[in-house]
């Protein structure tokens, strides 16, 4: 706003230029009177002798605001504003009447076509100016307004390009899920397209299996990267055989380094461990995973006992799992809150005693779909107000599926070859990783082995568990005679593991072609003085009850030769694997 000559305020536009009226008045005088007023308070003004032309200058120079003559020759005042109202778009021009006219009916006409005030003759100078100054304020509010509605439009064009690559990422996520195993049941039922839920499974090479559900706060963009970070490096990792406590700190450095402040993963970890009938359970914020057992009773839950990830760092996280023992054709079931939180049009909660209810009555072999039935039941007309997820997994060895899953980790097949691989581990190296993953990666990525991958994998997997547990924590396997034992033991290892001071495992990896069968040498050598050499004599794996349990069996099983030296701290395992009929190694010639 500027001040003009006569100390009247004058409305300016951003650029400093003066506020351009058109007045339209088929009176000479009139015009003359309006023009000299407004010229002196500071305004630019242009002159319309009638209607038909105060539209056509409307029309070319957009003036910001009209003061309209109601009776005028060619086109009356009336007719000529509902045309500049029309004209003007989105865009807000006021139109100020010029009229002695004191009829209720002819005002209201003047209203209706599009007038914003009135301007009674003969002309009041400080009446003119409150008009005029009152009618831009308005017309700069609508501006302001048009400009937020303009990039309220913009936002909500990204927002709606934002949740297309979220779907994109979230469709590619689930078609990862790996959850085709024909022993995994699930029901994913989101709020939103776009939401935080995520059900995984992969196998490790040993034929471990891993489950995963995991719920995020919040939806969009933010949870489905953050569900993207979490599918890849899950699958990635246990399908390389990595533990869940290897697991949980790498999912949870990465969301708590990408997610924004409120915005975490609850989430629950299973191993299904069916050649020693164990699950392992790790539960961070999603409510009891429950255990059916054969009689179809609930024989045992995990509980919560530890924080979502993403909230914590990882030198306050905890790896601690529950291990439960289990057997053929136990029900692990697995849910988020929004099943136990489910309400009815009546506001009742579904509830986790009417869940377990549902389970304990299923005959044997069920409980997933009558779950499903009675939840659909207590929610019908109901709206969902929260994101779904239920799995029921049946511990049996997975019926398809499994094969995907192993593949994506073999590698191609590669012609045999020469190499040795050799890796020295001291204390702090050991309490820290797990080296068998990234070893079997490299001999994947310099061999890849194929179908041999899996048992090489359990050959060295045993040999190294022997070299630890035995060997430098010196942990007795009797102990995992009985369930309590078992978990006492697993309890030991990691106190013990996190109190290693000294200690060094050496690993050694050498491969020699051959035809029609290559021999891998695999050494193992720790120490320590706690691995009884007395275990090379274990039995058979059949009735195996021997001191060192049924690995060694399994690896004799496995090799065309197993050796120890006389103290027991070194173990040398052969294994041949026949080269197949495509991959044989060229022929030289001189």
């Amino acid at each position: 706003m500027s001040i003009a000559a006569d100390g009247n305020p004058a409305m300016t536009p951003p650029d400093g230029s003066a506020v351009t009226i058109l007045v339209a008045d088929d009176d000479l005088p009139n015009r003359l009177v309006l023009k000299s007023m407004l010229a002196r308070a500071g305004y630019q003004v242009l002159i319309a002798e009638n209607g038909a032309e105060a539209v056509e200058a409307f029309t070319a120079c957009a003036p910001a605001l009209v003061l309209m003559d109601l009776m005028m020759p060619v086109l009356d005042g009336i007719e000529a504003t509902r045309r500049i109202k029309a004209a003007s778009g989105d865009r807000y021009c006021p139109v100020i009447f010029l009229t002695a006219v004191t009829d209720d009916r002819r005002l209201a006409e003047c209203l209706d076509a599009g007038g914003d005030d009135f301007l009674t003759k003969p002309y009041n100078h400080t009446v003119l100016n409150a008009k005029i100054n009152a009618a831009l304020r308005l017309s700069e509010i609508h501006a302001r307004s048009r400009q937020q509605r303009d990039a309220l439009a913009e936002i909500d064009i990204q927002r709606r390009r934002d949740l297309q690559i979220a779907e994109r990422i979230l469709h590619s996520a689930a078609s990862a899920s790996g959850l085709d195993t024909g022993n995994i049941r699930s029901l994913l039922r989101p709020m939103d397209r776009v939401n935080g839920d995520i059900a995984l499974s992969a196998l490790t090479p040993d034929g471990v299996q891993h489950v995963m559900v995991g719920d995020f706060t919040g939806h969009g963009l933010p949870a489905a990267v953050g569900a993207m970070t979490v599918v890849d490096t899950y699958l990635a990792m246990a399908s390389k055989g990595f533990s869940i406590a290897m697991i949980v700190p790498e999912m949870n450095r990465k969301l708590h380094s990408i997610l924004p402040t409120g915005l975490f993963l609850s989430a629950c970890l299973l191993e299904i461990d069916l050649e020693h009938d164990v699950l392992a359970v790790w539960n961070g914020g999603l409510p009891d995973v429950l255990i059916r057992g054969g009689d179809g009773q609930i024989m045992a839950r995990a509980t919560s006992r530890h924080a979502p990830l993403g909230v914590l760092g990882n030198d306050a996280l905890s790896t601690e799992v529950d291990r439960i023992f289990i057997h053929h054709d136990d029900h692990v079931y697995l849910y988020s809150d929004g099943v136990v939180e489910a309400r009815n049009t009546d506001g009742e909660l579904f509830g986790g005693q009417r869940l377990e209810q549902v389970i304990t009555a299923a005959p044997h072999g069920g409980g997933f779909h009558e779950l499903r039935a009675a939840l659909d039941a207590h929610c019908i007309n109901a709206t969902q107000n929260d994101d779904l997820i239920l799995l029921e997994v049946v511990c049996r060895l997975p019926e398809h599926g499994a094969e995907h899953a192993l593949v994506r980790s073999r590698g191609k097949d590669k012609l045999p070859a020469a190499w040795k691989v050799a890796i020295d581990l001291d204390a702090s190296a050991l309490r820290q990783n797990d080296p068998l993953p990234p070893l079997m990666q490299l001999i994947v990525d310099i061999q890849g082995l194929g179908e041999h991958r899996e048992r090489v994998y359990i050959i060295i997997k045993e040999l190294f568990a022997n070299a630890l547990d035995h060997g430098l924590l010196r942990l007795d396997s009797a102990m995992k005679a009985t369930p309590s034992g078992f978990v006492e033991f697993y309890r030991l290892r990691e106190q013990r593991l996190n109190e290693l001071a000294a200690g060094q495992v050496h690993i050694e990896v050498e491969n020699t072609p051959g035809d029609p069968a290559s021999r891998m040498r695999l050494v193992i050598e720790h120490d320590g003085t706690g691995f009884d050499p007395a275990c090379r004599k274990a039995p058979s794996l059949d009735g195996n009850e021997g001191f060192c349990g049924r690995g060694i069996a399994l690896i004799r099983s496995l090799c065309a030769a197993l050796t120890y030296n006389a103290t027991g701290t070194r173990a040398e395992a052969i294994y041949e694997w026949p080269v197949a009929a495509g991959a044989r190694t060229p022929e030289t010639t001189d």
